[in-house]
């Protein structure tokens, strides 16, 4: 199975990844590499939480520093970095269906979440019945990402210097 993204893109920083680690096989403490990726562009990237639902896929949430040649996908909620010293990222990654970036299984995806401050991602739940994925972390950003035709409660404005951030993120359909 090929990866999503199978070089690292850090130079000196460091890339989050996805290890998948399978059943013991044979005899001894002997569980095999089944699925690995890179999950980064030239800076810092961070893994924070990760989730596995139920066809086997992982939701990941982290930080990034990386401005350019982080691997969003084309169909992301936000293809391009917000600004400020680090965004959120939100991916969904088949560890079952092969593919590999920008041609990706249907239903994955990577997708930058932040303002024009520093934002990051911390944690991260998935539904089971319905797929959405909950995302939560911190912002400094005053115009931090809201759905479409929604605004803030109080847009432009944040209580002290830093706020918590809850983000629901919606399924997407696997095509099997």
């Amino acid at each position: 199975m090929t990866g999503f993204q199978t070089n690292y893109a850090g130079g000196t920083n460091s890339n989050a990844f996805i290890v998948k680690i399978g059943s013991q096989t044979g005899t001894g403490a002997v569980y095999p590499l089944t699925y690995f990726t890179y999950l980064g562009g030239s800076g810092p990237d961070s893994g924070q939480d990760i989730k596995v639902d139920s066809v086997g896929a992982a939701h990941v949430v982290g930080t990034t520093s990386s401005t350019v040649n982080f691997p969003v996908t084309t169909d992301a909620l936000q293809t391009v970095y917000g600004g400020g010293d680090s965004d959120a990222f939100v991916a969904l990654i088949s560890t079952t269906l092969s593919g590999t970036f920008p041609l990706t299984p249907a239903g994955d995806y990577v997708t930058y979440l932040g303002g024009s401050g520093t934002d990051q991602g911390t944690g991260i739940a998935v539904d089971p019945t319905f797929g959405a994925a909950y995302v939560a972390g911190t912002t400094q950003s005053t115009n931090f990402p809201s759905p479409a035709g929604r605004s803030n409660s109080v847009p432009g404005t944040l209580i002290g210097t830093q706020n918590a951030f809850v983000s629901e993120i919606g399924a997407k359909a696997y095509s099997l």
